[in-house]
């Protein structure tokens, strides 16, 4: 497929991400915000098996790219600001250790970093305070959201796999769309979609699940011809996305709210797939959503147990430092290394969308 860049899906993402962050910020707060933001993770999933399988099912499918290679452009994308916010979400895991906020001693917070850093849930039962209601046992202990970012890779190493060694056909999509809806269907019995980032079994099922549906959901429509919308039609059709994007944060913790969200994120990325907007707003919302989904949580988790931010001002100000240090590391070390890791490492890739 020929390279394009989808501008809007990427203000999306922004969007998305900015709401994740609102929500981890306020959610142990008495004014919470955007408290069911976790149901805009499966736009993530779907904007990832999107944008993938318009850059890369291609090559794949012709042999034009090897494993190693497409392994490479992968961890050089996500790698880099995934470590950044393990690193620290483990500083502030150990500040929390220092005043008494957490049951990981500080061994067990190291361990936790060696074994989160290479991909890996780390085994626990442990807790971190935040605001009277602990988090218990989560697979990435120093930086809890990071469980989608290793779920994330999974799903990218088995869509090459699948594509190419796979009839993979859009009859066989359709099956694995409807594998993933039924279980997560069955996943919704616990009445929430705040699942797949514990360290149990279910949680576990729960997250390859989560990340089955969405990501096979956003290879579909990849393989389907793009929308052709009027130039009108695309401005208020772009508005009603944006809003629905927002309004996912605020459906309630039932099943039958997560059933709506897994249903409405393929037609939000479907639709702007074909709005052909543009623009610095757009593009700057783009650059920031991944280093700022890999960083905040460590600042929700740094200004709560020191008690630094204790006013819904401070919280706002922290937010906004966020936002400002997700920009600057996106323009400033995330872009700059991502290309001077794939200058020395790989050869070039045009239909490459990182």
């Amino acid at each position: 497929m020929t390279r394009h860049r989808f501008e809007y899906l990427d203000g999306l993402r922004g969007v998305a991400a900015v709401m994740i962050a609102v929500y981890h910020f306020t959610e142990r707060t008495p004014h919470p915000v955007a408290q069911n933001a976790y149901y805009v993770v499966d736009l993530f999933f779907c904007l990832s098996g999107f944008v993938i399988a318009r850059a890369y099912a291609d090559q794949i499918r012709k042999r034009d790219m090897r494993f190693a290679a497409y392994l490479g452009r992968r961890l050089i994308r996500l790698y880099p600001m995934f470590a950044l916010g393990l690193l620290l979400g483990t500083a502030a895991l150990l500040v929390a250790q220092a005043e008494g906020r957490t049951s990981y001693s500080a061994g067990q917070i190291l361990a936790a970093a060696a074994t989160n850093l290479v991909y890996l849930p780390f085994p626990n039962q442990g807790s971190l305070d935040l605001g009277g209601t602990p988090i218990m046992a989560p697979m990435f202990p120093a930086n809890t959201p990071a469980w989608s970012l290793m779920f994330e890779l999974v799903i990218n190493l088995v869509f090459f796999v699948l594509w190419r060694f796979g009839q993979v056909s859009v009859r066989f999509l359709l099956a694995m769309l409807a594998a993933g809806a039924v279980l997560v269907f069955m996943c919704v019995l616990i009445q929430t979609g705040s699942i797949g980032w514990r360290f149990d079994a279910f949680d576990i099922m729960a997250g390859l699940v989560r990340t089955l549906y969405g990501f096979s959901a956003g290879v579909l429509i990849a393989r389907l011809p793009l929308a052709r919308w009027q130039r009108t039609t695309q401005a208020a059709l772009g508005i009603l996305l944006m809003l629905l994007t927002v309004a996912l944060c605020f459906l309630p913790a039932t099943g039958i709210a997560f059933l709506a969200a897994i249903a409405i994120v393929p037609l939000i990325v479907y639709g702007g797939a074909g709005i052909s907007f543009n623009g610095p707003v757009f593009r700057w919302m783009g650059r920031l959503s991944y280093p700022l989904y890999c960083i905040h949580f460590p600042v929700v988790v740094l200004v709560t147990v020191t008690g630094w931010i204790t006013t819904p001002s401070g919280l706002l100000l922290a937010g906004l430092f966020c936002l400002a240090a997700a920009t600057a590391l996106a323009v400033g070390v995330e872009e700059p290394l991502i290309r001077g890791l794939k200058a020395r490492l790989l050869p070039p890739d045009r239909s490459d969308p990182a």
